[in-house]
């Protein structure tokens, strides 16, 4: 049986809501909260940072956290570049095995795409750690879920072909050194 209610405003009604609350307050940290979240189904990642951090100072509450914390990713998502200087304010929100697990495949892509091939194998063995639970699937595109294990094995293996002999040994050493921690 059903064991929760979910509740959709109409966009109209919810923005004249907000509109209300914030002429009454512009410091609401509900109206804040409410307009980052429409921002943040909207896809207007920045709208939603902006909002959802000053509701979340003003009211540090689970949901607006779990809500900054899915903008951020969104933003890195979309654009690495800008939203890369996050990370510290992201680490210091993540809470969630699953929060961190994006994060980390999310981070690690970025470096990768930006030719930072260190950071991004270091992010992408740290996908691996057993912390963050079973390897189980996870949405990596709009269309293709796959299990967080065997998407870093294929990770790997593109840098390590795209690699120079030279790299593939500090590959090689990083790997080991990984294996050999989690063995200890």
């Amino acid at each position: 049986g059903a064991d929760a209610i979910e509740k959709f405003d109409q966009r109209a009604a919810l923005e004249e809501r907000i509109g209300t609350l914030l002429a009454a307050d512009s410091n609401d940290a509900n109206a804040l909260a409410l307009r980052g979240e429409l921002s943040l189904h909207l896809g207007d990642y920045a709208s939603a940072v902006k909002d959802l951090r000053q509701g979340y100072e003003r009211d540090p509450n689970h949901r607006t956290r779990r809500l900054l914390v899915d903008a951020l990713l969104g933003g890195l998502e979309t654009d690495f570049v800008t939203y890369r200087q996050t990370e510290d304010e992201l680490l210091a929100l993540i809470d969630r095995p699953i929060e961190r697990s994006r994060y980390l495949r999310l981070f690690a892509a970025g470096l990768e795409r930006a030719g930072d091939v260190d950071g991004a194998i270091s992010h992408y063995l740290e996908l691996l750690d057993p912390a963050l639970g079973p390897p189980e699937l996870q949405r990596v595109e709009d269309n293709l879920d796959v299990r967080r294990d065997r998407w870093v094995q294929v990770r790997l293996a593109r840098l390590r072909q795209r690699a120079d002999e030279s790299e593939r040994a500090k590959m090689t050493r990083a790997i080991e050194k990984r294996f050999n921690d989690a063995s200890d």
